[in-house]
Formats: C-alpha cells, sequence, structure tokens
C-alpha cells in the first residue's frame, strides 16, 4: 500500500504549524485554480491533490492520525528490507568502539 505524502504536495516540512499548512494551501490553490490557470487535466488533478492533502493536514486529528499511519507505512517497509537477502543489512558488522552510540537501521 502506497500512501501519499501530503507534506511534499503541500511543499512544507513535516514540523510546520497549522499557521504554515493554511499559507502553504492558499497559495499552491491560487496557482492551480482552475479559474486562474486553466482547466487542463493536469491543473485539476493537481488542485484536487491539494484540496486532499489540506483537508488532511488542516484538521489537527486528521493530520495526528494520518502522522501514525505513515509512521507505520515507513516502519513496515524498513522490516520488510531488514528481511530481504540485501547485502547491506545483512553483512556481518565490524565492531565499534566503546563509548560511541551508533544506531543501525
Amino acid at each position: 500500500m502506497a500512501v501519499k505524502d501530503y507534506y511534499k504536495i503541500l511543499r512544507i516540512e513535516r514540523t510546520a504549524s497549522s499557521g504554515d499548512i493554511k499559507k502553504a494551501y492558499y497559495r499552491l490553490i491560487r496557482l492551480y485554480h482552475p479559474d486562474i490557470c486553466g482547466n487542463t487535466p493536469e491543473n485539476l488533478r493537481r488542485f484536487y491533490e491539494i484540496d486532499e492533502a489540506y483537508k488532511v493536514l488542516g484538521n489537527l486529528e486528521n493530520r495526528l492520525r494520518y502522522c501514525i499511519l505513515l509512521n507505520q507505512f515507513f516502519l513496515e517497509e524498513l522490516f520488510l528490507y531488514k528481511t530481504l537477502k540485501i547485502p547491506y543489512f545483512n553483512a556481518k558488522r565490524k565492531s565499534r568502539p566503546e563509548g560511541r552510540m551508533v544506531i543501525e537501521y
């Protein structure tokens, strides 16, 4: 299952405030509105995609649900890569010097 990245659609950071989300939404809606930039299929697709992203990220409860879903998706992808026979994840690591914290993915 693929999850749309609404943050990328609105061109904002994941730590953006609700005010930043609103500003990005209004800026992009003006760019892709069918009455302003033409009624082409690509503009309509982008317009509805931006509107969908704002409906999810603009509401705090929906945004929290989306963040949980997004984190689950990334964790499942990480688990999938670890179970596959990929040399990077399955290679024997050299021992590291003590006193350094190393996080392996």
